[in-house]
């Protein structure tokens, strides 16, 4: 028998009173289970408290804010509650698999237990409507994967186990990164820890209806940008200014393709070392057009 291993989930809620029952419960009937779960409420307005409050099981703690504060600063309030050596997240709409935490903690004990090493593993997504399943996998990421990271998103936040040390030693989570938050978390992460990656689905992901609105690609668009510019000395030194280069254009390229304006522009903009030939390509192959075109075209060539 593997020793036990004490974990506090944390999860941040903003307004999931419906979700919630299902979340909830797939955390506490875990094979292996969780010494404590933390929900903090991120101002909701809703009965998510009420939600919380009145579940059986003893080992769910409630926090609030009164105004919303964001996701990431919910779950640095959660990490800084936690009173165990190891961290789980989990979203407040998602589900665990049975056996989720018990698969981590045996990965986790044929590496003897090294609180440097984070566990993580794939997922479905599940159609909230249809309620059709689809494997995710994401990319493979193991082992010392901080250039890798610099480049590409990895693990998502409902697969980590993280030792709490380390989330600490990183300076917690940025409150100010809007979207793409489980690729900046993980990039810190791996300055000072290796990964080990569960080739096998840990958790359920309810796909929305609605979560592919404009404005939400808006808020991926601005989230990929700010993590890149958060990292780019970082970028810049292990990968050089073409690989730099790849990750701004191609962020620039999707807003083109998707007529976001006044976002490429602005991406454009703050990067003057780019308004370069290889823009104007990616302008002009794929014809885009906007109202102000001539004046875009004019910022790509000066």
């Amino acid at each position: 028998m593997i020793d036990r291993i004490q974990i506090s989930v944390v999860i941040p809620a903003r307004n999931r009173a419906k979700t919630l029952p299902a979340c909830l419960d797939s955390v506490v009937r875990q094979t292996y289970p969780a010494a404590e779960v933390i929900v903090v409420d991120d101002g909701s307005t809703d009965e998510t408290e009420q939600i919380v409050r009145e579940h059986p099981d003893p080992r769910i703690r409630y926090t609030q804010f009164k105004t919303s504060h964001g996701a990431q600063a919910a779950r640095n309030r959660g990490v800084e509650l936690a009173k165990s050596e190891w961290i789980a997240f989990q979203d407040s709409d998602d589900t665990w698999l049975p056996e989720k935490l018990a698969v981590q903690v045996e990965t986790l004990a044929r590496h003897n237990f090294d609180k440097r090493v984070v566990i993580h593993g794939d997922g479905i997504r599940q159609d909230e409507q249809s309620g059709a399943e689809e494997l995710i996998q994401a990319p493979l990421t193991t082992g010392d994967c901080y250039h890798q990271l610099l480049l590409q998103a990895g693990p998502m936040f409902q697969s980590l186990l993280v030792p709490r040390w380390a989330i600490l030693e990183a300076g917690g989570l940025d409150d100010d990164c809007p979207s793409y938050q489980e690729w900046d978390t993980a990039i810190r992460l791996s300055r000072i820890c290796r990964f080990v990656h569960v080739r096998e689905p840990l958790f359920i992901w309810k796909w929305h209806a609605g979560e592919t609105i404009s404005k939400d690609f808006v808020r991926d668009l601005r989230g990929f940008d700010y993590v890149i510019r958060q990292h780019r000395e970082e970028i810049l030194a292990a990968h050089g200014h073409r690989a730099w280069r790849r990750l701004k254009i191609g962020n620039i390229a999707r807003a083109l393709s998707a007529r976001h304006w006044d976002e490429a522009e602005a991406m454009m903009a703050e990067e003057p070392a780019h308004r370069s030939v290889s823009l104007a390509r990616v302008f002009a192959k794929r014809q885009f057009f906007p109202p102000k075109g001539r004046q875009l075209l004019y910022l790509m060539a000066t």
